[in-house]
Parts: structure tokens; sequence; C-alpha cells
């Protein structure tokens, strides 16, 4: 997630004054007020002051336009990531498609064969070390 200061003044006075669709501000309000409760650090130091906070609340407004409540539960129930989501990828999650927490598709790695010549080897050091006691 890009943090709030990286805006510039002049991208958060655009983003407050063009006319777009957005989230009803109930809605925004309750999605931010979750993501406090579910991150409480890192979501507060995301927008750490009034300032920050109303920019970051107006991306979001903005990103989120047009989902309704039921969308918004399906984008609390599909993120499970450590970290709280950016607004277009908490936008993913909301929509039908599951999204991973993951930032890229990984593949299980096949696991590997043990060699049981290794595995007594090991065993007998350990037999070895105990007896030594």
């Amino acid at each position: 997630m890009k943090p709030i200061s990286k805006y510039t003044a002049s991208a958060a006075h655009q983003m407050q004054t063009e006319p777009h669709d957005k989230l009803p501000i109930e809605l925004i309000t309750m999605v931010f007020s979750r993501m406090q409760g579910k991150y409480p650090h890192k979501w507060k130091s995301a927008y750490p002051n009034p300032r920050e906070l109303k920019i970051g609340m107006a991306a979001w407004e903005i990103t989120l336009a047009g989902l309704d409540i039921s969308d918004i539960e399906r984008g609390f129930s599909q993120w499970h990531g450590e970290w709280p989501p950016s607004d277009e990828e908490f936008l993913e999650a909301c929509r039908l498609a599951p999204v991973l927490a993951a930032h890229k598709q990984y593949n299980q790695l096949p696991r590997p064969e043990p060699k049981i010549e290794v595995v007594e080897g090991e065993l007998q050091k350990m037999r070895e070390a105990i007896k030594g006691r």
C-alpha cells in the first residue's frame, strides 16, 4: 500500500474537488473502522493524522465506488493478509473471484525424497550423543 504521504498536495486537492462516483460515506466509515479494528497499529500508521485520514478516505471512496454492503462484506471475508490491503487490493477482494493474500501466485514445490542412509547416519549420531551424557 502506498503511504498516503506520497500523494502530492495537488493530487490530494484534485481527489477532493473533481466530481467522481463515490462510495457512500457510511460505508467508507465502516470499512475504515473495521480495518482499524483488524489492523490497529498498521492501519493507524498508514493514516497517522486527520489530514491524511481524510485524503485516504477520499481515495478509498473513489476506488470502491459502485460497491454495495454485500460486496464490502465479501472483501472482508476474502482478505486474509497479515497487512491491511491497499484500496485496489480490497476492491479485488470485494469481487466474486477469491483473492490470494500473496502478491504473486506460486506453485508448491514437491516434497523431497528422504535418503535412508542419511537418516540412519543422523540417528546414529544422536544415539551416540545421548550415550555420551
